[in-house]
């Protein structure tokens, strides 16, 4: 007999697949959100402010109700000033929050991707 929390794990695990199998469920790319967090915030290096906090990835593309964006759609936020804490985060701001910084979603996406495919050309896998 399962108890109560492996039968949500169960659960879980047999939803993932299911979302898996009808494509979905959001990409995942556990090697690029590694490189990210090893990048500068977006923000604090738009900003031209030293980061003083680690660098968190950040979901930040268009998604569903209780879904995360793929991957593709992160890029770099420091974790207390603007991905999760602070007034002016991304968490607090909401849609906002780049337009308040003078930037956009794409500029972070874009140059998150571009970053990330200067490295790979240099250190392929």
């Amino acid at each position: 007999m399962l108890t109560k929390s492996q039968k949500a794990a169960k659960f879980k695990r047999e939803r993932r697949a299911w979302r898996a199998s009808k494509g979905i469920w959001p990409d995942r790319d556990p090697q690029y959100r590694a490189f990210v967090r090893t990048l500068p915030c977006f923000i604090c290096e738009l900003m031209g402010v030293r980061q003083v906090v680690p660098t968190e990835f950040a979901h930040s593309g268009s998604h569903g109700i209780s879904q995360k964006a793929p991957d593709s759609q992160g890029g770099p936020l420091c974790s207390v000033g603007h991905h999760r804490e602070g007034p002016f985060s991304y968490h607090v701001l909401g849609e906002k929050f780049f337009e308040f910084h003078g930037t956009t979603r794409e500029a972070m996406i874009a140059q998150t991707q571009r970053r990330y495919d200067a490295q790979s050309t240099r250190n392929p896998r």
